[in-house]
């Protein structure tokens, strides 16, 4: 069964994040993300606390209105860590939130060598498949 993210009224319809600099579950202490009121990580799986990619990730997703669109430029690893990101990024192909991943080549960035990627979410794509074999 299909189940989509309800977001507030007020939500973007589109998101085009560059965290800038690795954010971390660490850094925010007040977190507590097996009991988080906004249910970012409830179908997903919950984050490690020292990389928080896919945090960020899935908090951009669960801000999006169900239409919405998005894209957001992540460190290249993020598509091969194992673990619980792993089980986060297994879940979001399973679900189909993600429509498509640039790779992007190492030193294009000021300030890293590290190559990078571009994560694209869209669930308009996903509701039009959904509606289309459901008739």
């Amino acid at each position: 069964m299909l189940q989509l993210l309800t977001a507030a009224p007020n939500a973007p319809t589109h998101i085009l994040p560059d965290p800038g600099k690795r954010p971390t579950l660490e850094a925010q202490t007040d977190l507590d993300a097996e009991n988080d009121s906004w249910q970012r990580f409830q179908h997903y799986g919950i984050p490690p606390r020292k990389q928080g990619d896919c945090a960020y990730l899935l908090h951009i997703l669960r801000s999006l209105k169900s239409i919405g669109k998005g894209a957001c430029i992540l460190p290249h690893g993020v598509l091969f860590r194992g673990g619980a990101e792993g089980v986060i990024r297994r879940n979001l192909v399973r679900r189909g939130y993600l429509k498509g991943i640039i790779g992007l080549p190492p030193n294009l960035f000021y300030g890293t060598g590290i190559p990078a990627c571009i994560v694209i979410r869209s669930t308009a794509t996903l509701l039009s498949c959904w509606a289309t074999s459901a008739v």
